[in-house]
């Protein structure tokens, strides 16, 4: 906020004086008078909208800074005031066009580009919010602690984590007992393995705040990427439950924090759990025990239905950080796009900042709302606000916001997906939607909701086209060397996958391995030492290959011979983009669906036989098929003559809708 006016003659002297004693409500009043006594004064009306704003007196900040604007409309501080109080109250349009008249007033003015910044974020654009803050800092390189840890954030979205670095550090040296920047940074190093740097930043928040919730959640339940071997990881796990149990200890410490803390606070990730191939229910409902225990009187929550016909349209919202071009976007836009307009009212909330055509095509069929920059309970109470019948969360677990909300109720029926194939473990979840096609015959076990098996593969999914023409040469691969190719990110790769690659490389010498590099070096140098471990040369046996599009990633898999799928988490999105390429994907089911998809999908394309019971048939079958190429050429035939079975299949989103439907008026009836 700029007040900068505010620097000679008698009434600056006095309300300078005011606010340097931290009595804000005299410095109101002062310019209050003198607004009164000299109403032709543009530096007054600009000042008392300055202090109105700090003191959260909006109407009346609002109503000053405009004065100011007629009287001068030159006014640079006003109208950035002015552009801050707009987006305060969520007018971002108007906030841009008061930026952009400033900028043209004054183009070095930074506070102008810092709020830009502040706007871009809020619309999603970071790379936008990034070149502002980099003009500001061309203009002012000691930027203050608030633009420094906005610039730590935007680079380490776009994964400089490196360059974010320095930014965070210098926002915490400016305020060195701020939590808020301790702790994301603290977070940073904990997401890229920095495990040991990370956790002595929240021991450091500890020995400020004893009680805080993010630092003790960090430090009980953290996760890493990679696990060095089978041992690592078992211990890893048993340390998260621990854990748990220590949080559930202080459960009654952390209830009487301030409820603005447990808002700030209470998200927490826990996704990594799903790839230890392990039975995760008590844990989910462990966790889920503890969120639901401080949001009770805290966070916001349905407090009645709303009385209507059985038979009257149902009002059904989706909420998801990834309504955009990725895997969770592909899978599940179906489930919007292919609503019936005469049986649902659709209202879709993105609280991720990435649109993208794909966001712009699910907006044509809903209400949509891009509510990223809301708090938590905001965001809760934006959800409540719309009434809705039922509320639908397609990728439960993976993003910590959704993960939260769904701790409250904020629809008479809440729905989980499979877009993270885990149980919730929420009570709050009534329905988990999952493909028949994937499940086990002992499925309902595996979940805390009620679990509703849909057609195919639960979802219409578009068939990839026109992948990018890729060569070896690109990519320094062996040009005669039969291609083994690992689809999936590192750290789903469970350290049991080892030693199969070992033998597959045994029995099948010539073969080469393509894995994708991690976004942290550290996790991709940790896989790395795991295949040493195994006896493998990097280069000589297998290939890192870089983060790329999905039309190149499509064509790496044309370019490939053989996937080879990993156990406990099969392929979903990665093997059905292997088999819209016509790539023989070789498979071992495991115990729960999320081991369990590739098999699905070579069901439906009548191509069982890639499919095998034992480790030793994995390897035998993988190696036979890098080695004949005939064999290669039959399956891919037979994969590409059944796919038009797989994809684009309208059976699902028909059956999904006709599920929620039942459980809405059986329970508008029983209301």
């Amino acid at each position: 906020m700029s007040i900068s006016s505010i620097s000679s003659g008698a009434w600056r002297t006095q309300v300078g004086a005011a606010l340097a004693a931290g009595r804000i409500t005299d410095a109101l009043s002062i310019l209050r008078e003198a607004s009164s006594s000299t109403p032709g004064s543009a530096d007054i009306w600009s000042a008392l909208g300055a202090v109105a704003l700090q003191s959260g007196e909006l109407a009346e900040a609002e109503s000053a800074l405009r004065r100011c604007l007629g009287l001068l409309p030159g006014h640079v501080d006003a109208r950035v005031n002015l552009a801050s109080l707009l987006l305060s109250l969520g007018r971002t349009s108007e906030a841009l066009g008061e930026l952009k008249q400033a900028h043209q007033y004054d183009a070095s003015h930074a506070g102008a580009w810092l709020l830009l910044a502040r706007a871009r974020l809020v619309l999603g654009d970071a790379s936008g919010a990034e070149r502002c803050l980099r003009q500001a800092e061309s203009i002012l390189p000691d930027l203050p602690a608030h633009a420094l840890f906005q610039l730590a954030g935007v680079l380490q979205e776009r994964k400089a984590f490196a360059d974010a670095k320095p930014y965070y550090q210098r926002a915490i040296a400016k305020e060195p007992t701020s939590f808020l920047y301790r702790g994301n940074y603290a977070d940073m190093l904990c997401s890229i393995g920095e495990l040991d740097q990370g956790f002595s930043q929240h021991r450091e928040v500890l020995s400020r705040e004893p009680d805080r919730l993010r630092s003790h959640l960090a430090l009980n339940l953290t996760l890493p990427g990679i696990h060095g071997d089978t041992k690592s990881l078992t211990e890893a796990r048993d340390h998260y439950a621990a854990g748990l149990e220590n949080l559930h200890e202080r459960v009654e410490i952390f209830r009487r924090l301030p409820v603005t803390e447990i808002e700030m606070d209470i998200r927490w990730s826990n996704y990594l759990l799903a790839y230890h191939g392990q039975d995760d229910l008590d844990l989910q409902r462990r966790f889920s025990d503890f969120q639901s225990a401080l949001l009770e009187g805290a966070g916001p929550t349905m407090k009645s239905r709303r009385a209507v016909a059985a038979d009257a349209p149902i009002r059904i919202g989706f909420v998801s950080s990834f309504f955009y071009q990725c895997t969770v976007g592909w899978y599940f836009s179906s489930w919007i796009k292919d609503l019936d307009p005469t049986r649902f009212h659709a209202h879709i909330y993105s609280i991720g900042p990435v649109r993208d055509t794909l966001s712009e095509s699910l907006a044509a069929n809903g209400a949509f709302k891009q509510l990223h920059h809301l708090p938590l309970f905001r965001l809760a109470q934006t959800i409540l606000a719309d009434e809705l019948d039922v509320l639908v969360f397609p990728e439960l677990g993976l993003c910590p916001t959704t993960f939260t909300l769904a701790c409250m109720r904020l629809a008479p029926v809440q729905c989980a997906g499979w877009g993270h194939p885990v149980t919730s473990g929420h009570g709050n979840v009534d329905l988990y939607f999952s493909s028949d096609l994937i499940e086990p015959p002992n499925a309902a076990a595996h979940y805390s909701e009620r679990l509703v098996r849909l057609p195919g593969l639960g979802t219409r999914y578009p068939r990839p086209v026109n992948p990018e023409p890729v060569t070896r040469a690109q990519f320094n691969i062996p040009e005669k060397a039969p291609l083994a190719l690992i689809s999936q990110s590192l750290f789903k790769l469970h350290p049991d996958n080892d030693a199969l690659y070992r033998r597959v490389r045994e029995a099948a010498p010539g073969a080469h391995f393509l894995f994708f590099e991690d976004s942290f070096d550290r996790n991709t140098e940790l896989f790395s030492s795991r295949l040493s471990a195994q006896g493998m040369v990097r280069s000589r046996d297998y290939t890192f290959l870089p983060r790329m599009s999905h039309a190149r990633f499509l064509g790496i898999n044309q370019l490939a011979d053989v996937m080879l799928d990993t156990l406990h988490w099969s392929g979903g999105n990665t093997s059905l983009d292997a088999l819209a390429m016509g790539l023989p994907v070789v498979t071992l089911p495991g115990a729960f669906m999320r081991g369990r998809q590739s098999l699905g999908m070579l069901n439906v394309l009548h191509c069982e036989g890639l499919a095998v019971d034992s480790p030793t048939r994995y390897v035998d079958f993988a190696a036979s098929l890098l080695g004949d190429a005939s064999s290669r050429d039959a399956w891919s035939a037979r994969i590409l003559a059944g796919a038009e079975q797989l994809f684009d299949q309208p059976g699902a989103p028909a059956a999904l809708q006709s599920a929620i439907e039942a459980e809405v008026r059986r329970r508008r009836l029983e209301h």
